[in-house]
């Protein structure tokens, strides 16, 4: 049984809402016109209901190339008490920035008008590899120009850079383009509209699919989990949350594979017992972001053991 790395086709969009969000937003305007609204994430585009800190995560786990977007006060902004935000471990974008780091993806600095790069003496320890990333200078004079060599820059590292548009002559966009006009980015109560997904799939993944959805719907008989689907631009998947917040694991349909996908934060936080039994079945590390397409009996025992750990 072996894990495998999730394609990464997306750009994560960091910024600060107190800097200057609004040249972030013109990044993500740029950013979907050329790869598509399904490939960029930027926060404003979360749908109600859904778990910030587990949407990052996915994010992330999805993502390329991350642009922090600093600009003059992205260092400097404090909490009430006076304190800087990048000081503050829980600062999310301090998060996405070091997990960017620590998963590999490419991050680019984004210096807007004239912005110095942050010096390593400015950041807390987990972010000082920044200051050794090559940045890139947007200024507001200049910026369409300047957004345009940027995302130029990144095309060879961002994968399938089609667009789900119809091709000229009415040409049939592909099942991907479909999902993605389809589908709408929302969260239903519940397994019954994730399991309305699975017909539709090749038998190999379909038999996979029905034994997670079948596995999901025991815990939820058990009161261990709420489940609930979650349609996405290119991909359905179940959330098995505890509480109504974050899940062990989630179960993955995308056009191309099934999967699970397991959360080392909430292993650690909620099962942590049962973390070496998992990683004994799965051959890898629960990483945040591991994933496994090969679901024996012996792992699902094991993650319901994990389940009712975490209920306790």
């Amino acid at each position: 049984m072996s894990s495998f790395e999730v394609p990464r086709e997306g750009i994560f969009i960091s910024y600060r809402r107190g800097d200057d969000p609004h040249a972030a937003a013109r990044l993500r305007d740029g950013a979907v016109s050329r790869f598509g609204k399904d490939r960029v994430f930027f926060d404003v585009g979360l749908a109600p209901g859904l778990d910030y800190i587990d949407a990052i995560e996915e994010a992330l786990d999805s993502c390329a190339v991350l642009f922090a977007v600093i600009g003059p006060r992205w260092a400097d902004i404090a909490d009430k008490q006076g304190k800087r935000r990048l000081d503050e471990p829980t600062d999310l974008v301090v998060r996405e920035i070091a997990t960017a780091l620590h998963n590999g993806v490419r991050v680019v600095p984004v210096l807007l008008d004239g912005t110095e790069m942050p010096t390593s003496s400015d950041l807390p320890a987990k972010l000082r590899p920044l200051v050794r990333r090559n940045a890139a200078t947007v200024r507001h004079d200049t910026f369409e120009s300047d957004l345009g060599k940027l995302l130029t820059s990144l095309e060879p590292h961002l994968r399938n850079r089609e667009l789900p548009a119809t091709q000229p002559g009415g040409a049939k966009p592909s099942r991907t383009a479909e999902m993605i006009i389809r589908q709408t980015t929302e969260l239903v109560p519940g397994s019954a509209a994730f399991r309305s997904t699975i017909p539709d799939d090749p038998p190999a993944r379909r038999e996979l699919l029905l034994r997670l959805t079948e596995w999901a719907e025991q815990l939820a008989q058990e009161q261990l989990v709420a489940p609930a689907t979650f349609y996405g631009k290119t991909r359905t998947t179940l959330l098995l949350r505890i509480d109504g917040k974050s899940g062990l694991v989630t179960v993955y349909n995308d056009a191309k594979t099934a999967y699970l996908q397991f959360s080392r934060s909430v292993f650690e936080r909620f099962a942590p017992d049962s973390i070496p039994v998992v990683e004994s079945l799965i051959r890898s590390r629960v990483g945040q972001g591991t994933t496994t397409r090969d679901v024996s009996p012996e792992l699902l025992d094991a993650l319901t053991q994990a389940y009712r750990e975490a209920a306790t």
